[in-house]
């Protein structure tokens, strides 16, 4: 159903609201993508204990998605984001805490 579907897919609105109460501040990106639409995609597109590549890993949304989901992921980024968003992001959803994951 097209409401179902639109339900869903969550506004960039919606995504920069999940980047404020993670971060405790504006999205840093121009194109923030919400949770509930990576896991839609990631549920379609594959299977558990599947490998996901986010290659623009940007704030870290897929890599937590996967996380959540019971999926490998791979996040590849250079920029200073990946230590002040992705890191911290990552810790959060995996429990492993602070300092556990490298650059």
């Amino acid at each position: 159903p097209v409401v179902e579907s639109a339900a869903l897919l969550a506004t960039r609105k919606h995504a920069s609201a999940e980047m404020e109460k993670l971060f405790g501040e504006k999205a840093a990106f121009e194109t923030p993508k919400p949770e509930a639409l990576l896991n839609r995609i990631i549920h379609i597109a594959t299977n558990s204990r599947d490998l996901v590549l986010d290659s623009f890993l940007g704030s870290g949304t897929t890599a937590a998605v996967a996380h959540k989901m019971g999926r490998r992921y791979i996040g590849i980024e250079m920029g200073e984001h990946a230590r002040t968003h992705c890191i911290p992001r990552l810790e959060k959803v995996s429990g492993f805490g602070r300092g556990a994951l490298n650059v």
